[in-house]
């Protein structure tokens, strides 16, 4: 399943490589507090993403929709957690074509993206089918440079089979993005 995704995004990069973005994110949470889970601070929840933008990224985008890979790792106290995912989104990010006044430097900088993925997820010894929904709000701190807060909500099948828990799991992210 890794290889495929693989591939397939190598073959979607040889044609859409008008801007790539590289992303990585830490679950603020798990760096900063200990969980009811066992989780002590500084527990390690790296998300990482690779967005392929047809027609440009950033603020001077034509065409800002993207495809995108994620792979996610977190060393939770139950054992480790895998997800690599494949998926599309849309980055709002003109804001500089309204009159903003006060705050128009502002927001000529920022740019809001949504973005939505499907894969696999991989905990004590099983794997199982993910979905997963992305909202991050960034903002340029240079040229090709963004901090970025991210908003995470995912499926955990591997729960419903270990506790009988259902319902998706929200995180929030702290990071930086990348333009190339």
């Amino acid at each position: 399943m890794k290889k495929l995704i693989l591939i397939l995004f190598l073959a979607i990069g040889i044609t859409t490589q008008s801007q790539i973005e590289f992303g990585i994110y830490q679950d603020i949470k798990l760096a900063s507090m200990e969980d009811d889970y066992g989780n002590s601070p500084y527990t390690v929840d790296l998300l990482t993403s690779m967005r392929w933008f047809n027609g440009g990224s950033g603020h001077e985008c034509l065409n800002p929709t993207f495809v995108q890979l994620t792979y996610e790792y977190a060393d939770l106290s139950g054992g480790s957690y895998n997800r690599w995912a494949m998926g599309l989104g849309y980055s709002f990010n003109n804001f500089d074509e309204y009159n903003w006044r006060i705050l128009d430097k502002v927001m000529k900088r920022m740019s809001i993206t949504l973005a939505t993925d499907f894969g696999s997820t991989t905990r004590w010894g099983g794997t199982a089918f993910s979905m997963a929904g992305f909202l991050d709000i960034s903002f340029e701190i240079l040229e090709d440079l963004d901090i970025v807060m991210l908003g995470h909500v995912v499926t955990r099948p591997h729960l419903k089979e270990r506790w009988g828990e259902t319902k998706p799991t929200y995180s929030v992210y702290g990071g930086l993005k990348y333009k190339i």
